[in-house]
């Protein structure tokens, strides 16, 4: 857009700015014509005449320029104030005019997807099909995207997912005609695996059991461990009686279930050395080890595997002696 601004002597005008605004180029392509702003300051609509430097190329006629023929030419643009004459021009350009009795326009654009639910980085091809199908028209098709932060297109109308959101991809044909594609773009899910997630857990899975928790860790922190992964959602935990908790120690039998890559995996906890459930390692659990070994009362399930406390899948006077060494402080017990 051009301007021209004037002070014009008190004997034409009194005083004040006026003025006139145009479009200082005006390409016309594969159309017969094309709307034409003419802007006049002050806001007050003032006289002005319009006129073309070469009327077998383009003429002017309400707010529009029509092309006759190819070529260059300008409208003059002329506002006469008191003995004054202000003039603004625009240089026309005209190509590939459309001969109405010889070309056939494009009238219609269709994609071949209007709507496209991508993932981060990945990739989607628009086609475009133009009517009718024997236009004579150029086939190129000018691409862009209302928000290039969520999706961006290429020339060939190849659409590539950036980030979260949604954005719409717009083709226009030569002679402007349309279509749109909304895209949609979901964050990239991660895939992990289990043995992945459990090892970043620092924890360990033997036979749909879980061992590696420290003894003494509350439920809170657990619970907190296994949800600092955002690829992973602890869906529940509970105690040994299958009720939902939120606090006290980590104890042998507790369970929990983690949803990984939409799937979910149940786990049942092992803390060494803690035989009865209590989370903590005393006499009463030795005193159930011996029990087990004498035959009097049998361990089964998660307190059978924490009283194997040297991992040997055997149940021995050895496991008996390391828990009564831990409570004397003579050993450690690992949880492993």
């Amino acid at each position: 857009m051009i301007h021209n601004l004037n002070v014009l002597s008190e004997k034409d005008l009194g005083k004040g700015i006026v003025g006139i605004s145009v479009i200082q180029e005006v390409n016309i392509n594969k159309v017969n014509e094309v709307n034409y702003s003419i802007t006049t300051s002050p806001s007050k609509s003032l006289p002005f005449s319009v006129s073309s430097s070469n009327t077998t190329i383009i003429k002017y006629d309400n707010n529009k320029i029509q092309a006759l023929k190819n070529g260059t030419a300008k409208i003059y643009v002329d506002l006469k104030i008191g003995s004054q004459i202000m003039r603004m021009e625009s240089k026309v350009n005209v190509t590939n005019l459309i001969n109405s009795s010889t070309d056939i326009a494009i009238t219609g654009i269709t994609l071949d997807k209007t709507n496209i639910s991508l993932n981060e980085k990945e990739t989607s091809q628009l086609t475009v099909s133009l009517s009718p199908s024997n236009h004579t028209m150029s086939k190129i098709v000018t691409w862009k995207s209302s928000n290039t932060s969520v999706a961006i297109v290429d020339s060939n109308g190849k659409v590539t997912a950036v980030s979260e959101g949604t954005a719409i991809i717009t083709g226009t044909s030569v002679n402007g005609k349309n279509a749109r594609c909304t895209v949609t773009v979901k964050k990239k899910q991660v895939v992990v695996s289990e043995a992945e997630v459990i090892k970043n857990f620092g924890l360990t899975k033997k036979d749909g059991y879980i061992v590696g928790f420290k003894l003494g860790t509350s439920v809170a922190d657990v619970k907190k461990l296994l949800s600092s992964n955002p690829n992973v959602k602890l869906s529940s935990f509970k105690d040994a009686s299958g009720k939902e908790i939120s606090s006290g120690i980590i104890s042998t039998n507790m369970k929990f279930t983690l949803t990984i890559n939409q799937k979910q995996y149940n786990y049942v906890v092992v803390v060494k050395g803690d035989v009865n459930g209590d989370g903590l390692i005393y006499a009463t659990d030795y005193v159930r080890i011996k029990n087990h070994i004498m035959g009097k009362k049998k361990l089964e399930g998660a307190y059978l595997k924490a009283a194997d406390i040297n991992n040997d899948n055997n149940i021995y006077a050895t496991d008996y002696v390391r828990i009564k060494n831990y409570i004397m402080g003579k050993g450690k017990i690992e949880q492993k």
